[in-house]
């Protein structure tokens, strides 16, 4: 598997219990820990950015192991760097929603960053202790949080805690160790009046979480035991976060190394429930539908249409403007206009005023007029070379029979 660490030249806030350690100290250890160890082969390493491949996942976990017993401090701390970065920055909070997260209710919509294990928490039988990070629209830093504090939220069996609606509802859907985004209505936080300056009417809110600690009502921790496939699903979570970042940097052929290489894991993992089946299937999709992504970005239709036939396996494309756009795409670099205008179409159907399928389908169309106009222009001058030719031989004809009327 291969990973990136950048450097950065600032300290990183991590949380209560925790030292804070710039990235370039972890690349130092890293690089400590690879030249030593004929499993691990270094891609590339300068002063910012470490690039490095582990055979296989037993290496991964070692190298984990490895870094947490030397630096007293978990890879975690480091693989959640943009803890604090704003999910959709330059988007609605309504777009990101309807696109990037699942309804839990009209008044929560969910995205998981990271699994977590065990069953669903239950804030009745615990005392939950949890990371977060509280962002707003159009501003880029959180409103709050507890890596700006050092300070973690708690919600308390004893009840003797204040916590908001919005958060504790968001909680009751989490498992151990999960991190989440999650969209909350203004009205399971601050309310219509919201509290001024600070927070303005009605301000919906977008909350990063991470369930840190349990505890039960005498005060011992409780710690879940993780099984195997829930183990394989955060390793999963971890190559889909890094694939998506080297798509950020536009290195597509690595993010769709990543994606095949755990798309092959999840295919062959055994599945003890229906549960299990349903949770590997979803992230399979979102593989699957990224990698069509990718393939259409280094211009390989051909990959995105086989790509996209192991999607539609999976579910149907017909709501989903994503593989609609992307199957379009596809097709229209193959040169199969009409069949790319109706997934164009399909998709503008659920997104009439989505620009980016209103370019291409007019740049669809162009394409389409153009080569009407040259099918035309070419039948054009068949018919008239055909008319020519036919002409020409008549004349021809008849100057062969004056010819041949003529005495010797």
């Amino acid at each position: 598997m291969n990973h990136s660490l950048r450097g950065e030249s600032s300290q990183s806030q991590v949380s209560d219990n925790e030292s804070s350690f710039l990235i370039n100290d972890l690349c130092n250890v890293i690089a400590n820990q690879v030249k030593n160890s004929s499993d691990i082969e270094i891609l590339s390493i300068n002063n910012e950015e470490l690039m490095f491949s582990l055979q296989d996942l037993d290496d991964e976990t070692q190298l984990y192991y490895d870094m947490e017993k030397e630096q007293n401090v978990t890879i975690d701390d480091y693989v959640k760097m943009k803890f604090l970065e704003h999910p959709c920055l330059n988007g609605s909070f309504v777009q990101y929603k309807n696109e990037k997260m699942k309804k839990v209710n009209a008044q929560i919509y969910k995205k998981v960053e990271n699994p977590g294990y065990g069953p669903i928490v239950d804030t009745a039988m615990f005392r939950v202790v949890y990371e977060y990070a509280f962002y707003l629209q159009n501003l880029e830093d959180p409103l709050d949080s507890s890596r700006y504090k050092n300070n973690l939220g708690v919600i308390d069996i004893k009840k003797d805690m204040f916590t908001l609606a919005g958060i504790q509802d968001c909680i009751t859907t989490m498992k151990y160790k999960e991190q989440s985004l999650f969209w909350i209505s203004h009205e399971l936080m601050y309310g219509a009046l919201g509290v001024k300056p600070r927070i303005p009417e009605k301000a919906d809110f977008i909350a990063r979480i991470k369930i840190s600690k349990l505890y039960d009502s005498e005060g011992n921790e409780v710690k879940m035991k993780i099984t195997k496939f829930e183990e394989t699903m955060q390793q999963a979570a971890k190559a889909y976060s890094l694939a998506k970042t080297h798509f950020n940097k536009s290195d597509y052929t690595a993010a769709i190394s990543f994606y095949r290489k755990w798309i092959n894991i999840l295919e062959n993992t055994h599945l003890a429930n229906e549960e299990q089946e349903n949770e590997a299937k979803e992230c399979l999709i979102k593989m699957y539908m990224n990698i069509c992504v990718c393939y259409n970005k280094i211009e390989n239709p051909q990959r995105t249409c086989l790509a996209m036939r192991e999607l539609e396996k999976l579910t149907s494309i017909a709501g989903n403007v994503k593989a609609l756009y992307a199957k379009g795409r596809a097709l229209m670099m193959l040169h199969h206009e009409p069949e790319a205008q109706k997934f164009f179409e399909a998709a503008l159907k659920i997104e009439p005023k989505n620009e980016r399928l209103l370019n291409k389908l007019e740049e669809l169309k162009a394409i389409i007029a153009s080569k009407k106009r040259h099918a035309t222009q070419m039948q054009y001058l068949k018919v008239n070379n055909e008319r020519q030719t036919a002409e020409s031989r008549e004349k021809q004809t008849l100057i062969d029979k004056f010819l041949n009327s003529l005495p010797d």
